[in-house]
């Protein structure tokens, strides 16, 4: 539940506070090779596709076209993380090295054999960007005027 009320949060805060800056396209092409590769990971990892189905579906033409088809979420979700950045250095908000140790270890205990294929460097990147996020979203959630609203049916 409170992925989903940060999800929401970040899209009103972009739509309120940058909704036409303008994205580089060189940041929302790296976002959108990363969660590319991320669902081909998915796919494989669920067994939905072998390997040989999986080298085959990396094309040029393939992202090119999941680039485009993502390319609105994308741009959210890149604006997003540059608010969150913005915001966290404006308030002094930094993730200490322990925190992020101590999610690690939570992480590998979860799923010990998952994580071994894990590269260090990169998960390490990924949990001070989940944990940046989360301080600076419940910064804005802690001094925002809330209205609650009826939440629709999706």
């Amino acid at each position: 539940v409170k992925e989903r009320v940060f999800t929401l949060l970040e899209q009103q805060l972009v739509e309120k506070l940058v909704p036409t800056i303008a994205v580089p396209d060189t940041l929302i092409t790296e976002h959108a090779r990363k969660r590319f590769a991320t669902m081909l990971t998915e796919l494989r990892d669920k067994g939905e596709v072998s390997d040989e189905d999986l080298k085959s579906m990396v094309t040029p033409e393939n992202f090119d076209q999941y680039k485009e088809d993502t390319l609105a979420e994308t741009e959210m979700i890149v604006r997003a993380s540059l608010l969150v950045d913005t915001i966290a250095q404006l308030e002094g908000i930094a993730v200490e090295r322990s925190e992020m140790e101590e999610q690690k270890m939570m992480m590998k205990s979860a799923d010990p054999e998952g994580m071994e294929k894990v590269d260090d460097a990169m998960l390490m990147t990924q949990i001070e960007a989940t944990l940046l996020r989360e301080k600076v979203l419940d910064l804005v959630m802690e001094r925002a005027t809330v209205t609650k609203v009826q939440m629709e049916e999706v």
